[in-house]
């Protein structure tokens, strides 16, 4: 009976373990399935920083488009086009965001989001790691803050 005793208690140890781990999977895309809920629509860009230079309502007409995992940067008759991705449950909230260009390239870009009511800041490094403040101070770095499109 011993002998049956010990298998039996490492494979209910290891179910346990390989459990846990989808658990925890399955709570992360319904966090982010309800994120995406909030951020869908159209956004107005009210204020950029890009590499330590920003400017306050000069990039009214540029519009930040995000349906459920899509995005798209659009000024005038140029738009750009990204997949996205959330994990709301880090601090602050982070989103990769892949932008796709002319010629099929896809380019990682990390970011941190904020969300307060109408009000959405997105912070991205192009080609660095992922920013840890709402700032865009060093080369690559690009700060969005935007109001929902009335």
């Amino acid at each position: 009976m011993r002998g049956i005793a010990v298998p039996l208690i490492f494979l209910a140890a290891s179910l346990a373990f390989q459990e846990a781990p989808r658990a925890q999977t399955a709570k992360a895309v319904d966090l982010g399935a309800e994120e995406f809920k909030k951020l869908d629509g159209e956004w107005t860009v009210v204020e950029q920083e890009i590499d330590g230079i920003q400017t306050k309502k000069l990039f009214s007409f540029v519009r930040i488009t995000l349906k459920q995992s899509r995005l798209v940067y659009k000024t005038g008759d140029f738009a750009q086009y990204a997949e996205i991705s959330l994990n709301p449950a880090k601090q602050p909230k982070q989103m990769d965001v892949t932008f796709k260009d002319d010629t099929g390239k896809d380019t990682l870009s990390l970011a941190i989001y904020d969300l307060q009511g109408d009000k959405l800041k997105i912070c991205l490094w192009f080609g660095g790691t992922r920013p840890a403040e709402f700032f865009a101070k060093k080369e690559g770095q690009c700060l969005w803050v935007c109001e929902r499109a009335k």
